[in-house]
């Protein structure tokens, strides 16, 4: 029902807001160098950038706004499984719907620049020697998708794991407390904070 709901429509404007925004730029970056990107590095991106980090929370949290579902049967299946099963089966589902939300964004940034880029552990000389090469071009929007700090610190495959540990841990606490507002029955409070961040997105996106 979640990967089928009307809402995913939200996962197409999302899509098309980071390529603008993140994947775009970095495509620029390596014309002008003539040189390939790293497969991942715009995923690493994506999940780095303060923007794109405001953005993504709020399309999982209009996804997800209805969870857990407590429909007219509901009551008549928590009975049946009781209440221990119901809720090791939420937080399953809250799993899977972040692992999946998360894969989607993942394979999008991916596909978005397969054939301008490479596979390899190590940074793309796009990322490290950009400013380098163009030092005339100061401030350069796609050269501070990825900061000094992130690629000079950490290898590539430690950013990539410790972001989506981070990104996950984030969009999993989130799906936790709608569980927790449903369990004392305060959900009502936060859909409806939710409701008017997901107008407010919609129109930014537009």
């Amino acid at each position: 029902k979640w990967i089928t709901n009307p809402r995913m429509i939200l996962l197409v404007l999302l899509m098309a807001f980071i390529y603008n925004f993140a994947v775009e730029p970095l495509l620029l970056n390596a014309e002008r160098m003539e040189e390939k990107l790293n497969l991942l590095e715009p995923f690493i991106a994506i999940i780095n950038s303060p923007i794109t980090l405001l953005f993504i929370p709020l399309v999982f949290l209009s996804l997800i706004a209805d969870y857990p579902v407590t429909d007219g049967n509901a009551i008549l299946y928590i009975h049946r499984i009781g209440r221990i099963d119901w809720l090791i089966a939420q937080l399953v589902l809250l799993l899977l719907m972040t692992i999946t939300y998360l894969t989607i964004v993942f394979v999008s940034s991916c596909i978005s620049v397969l054939f301008h880029s490479h596979i390899s552990s190590e940074w793309s000389v796009v990322v490290t020697e950009f400013e380098h090469t163009f030092p005339d071009l100061p401030g350069n929007f796609g050269a501070q998708l990825l900061p000094k700090n992130l690629y000079n610190q950490l290898s590539l495959t430690d950013a990539l794991m410790q972001s989506i540990f981070l990104v996950f841990t984030y969009l999993f606490i989130i799906g936790l407390l709608l569980l927790m507002f449903t369990l004392i029955k305060k959900k009502i409070l936060i859909q409806l904070k939710q409701y008017h961040k997901k107008n407010a997105m919609i129109k930014v996106l537009m």
